[in-house]
């Protein structure tokens, strides 16, 4: 369940033949302060799972982030993800490497959207205090709900769907390297005679 005051997300884990292991869903995380938990999304790295998630925070919103074991059991508190001052974080995405674990989110904080990412660790630490701007000056936007994150065995993938001065809006894309370093946002080729691509 997700998106409005007082909800809940919910769990469940699957075998490799598709069968549940756990036929009651188990609760991940309860809203007793009315953040309306919104738009989870799941890694896994170093035996234990991550969960992300938006909240209202303030005037704003913010990006949380929990620790599971195997059972999904909690590992410790949710914490915060976008750190830093002002910020007003949407749409988050999470991947992992094996090791540590990337989110990446949509940035709201001024008039013109921004994509930034942070790498965690599999402790819980946060490790870009500041973010990772992927994105973003005043002639952009980016759409919500249009964000993408994969590891492919070299580096992380952020894929979403923005615009640029003069550019029709389409999927644009960066590579995260494990240490944070990222490439410059290009747009993805769309096919043939598309005027718009989204949703990556």
């Amino acid at each position: 369940g997700q998106g409005s005051y007082n909800s809940s997300i919910y769990g469940v884990r699957v075998a490799p033949d598709g069968s549940l292991i756990d036929v009651t869903p188990k609760v991940l995380h309860q809203d007793p302060n009315f953040t309306a938990p919104f738009w989870p999304d799941i890694a896994y790295s170093n035996n234990q799972f991550l969960v992300t998630w938006e909240v209202v925070a303030g005037s704003g919103h913010g990006i949380r982030a929990q620790r599971f074991t195997n059972n999904l059991d909690a590992i410790g508190s949710p914490f915060t993800v976008n750190l830093f001052a002002g910020s007003d974080g949407t749409s988050a995405r999470v991947a992992s490497n094996g090791l540590n674990y990337l989110v990446i989110w949509r940035e709201d904080r001024f008039a013109y959207n921004e994509i930034f990412a942070a790498r965690v660790s599999s402790e819980g630490l946060v490790l870009d205090p500041n973010g990772i701007k992927l994105f973003g000056s005043p002639t952009d936007y980016v759409l919500p709900f249009n964000t993408s994150l994969t590891w492919d065995g070299v580096s992380y993938v952020a894929a979403y769907h923005g615009g640029e001065s003069g550019v029709t809006g389409t999927i644009f894309a960066n590579r995260v390297h494990p240490d944070g370093t990222a490439t410059a946002s290009l747009p993805v080729p769309s096919a043939s005679g598309r005027y718009e691509t989204t949703h990556p």
